[in-house]
């Protein structure tokens, strides 16, 4: 999907959540779902209202996708990254 073409007037925002590693049973922070919302605040009352277990940690605004070099390691794609503020893309 073009994101230029899906423009919208909320911000993505993201969030956490501490949970048990169901391998070592360790409790760790886990990256959780984006939440679309104008401010932090409103997505952090949208997180208590729909899932309480989830912490917002701020805005997203950029993403960096990855390639993998010869060796099949991965590094930062910087011809592809999508700057969510540029031209308000978010």
């Amino acid at each position: 999907m073009d994101q230029k073409n899906n423009a919208s007037p909320l911000f993505t925002w993201v969030t956490e959540l501490k949970a048990i590693c169901p391998r070592t049973g360790d409790l760790l922070v886990w990256g959780g779902p984006y939440v679309e919302a104008l401010s932090k605040a409103e997505a952090q009352q949208w997180c208590d209202e729909n899932m309480g277990y989830l912490k917002v940690i701020g805005r997203l605004t950029m993403t960096i996708p990855a390639k993998k070099d010869e060796d099949g390691n991965p590094y930062p794609d910087w011809e592809n990254v999508v700057d969510w503020d540029e031209g308000r893309l978010n």
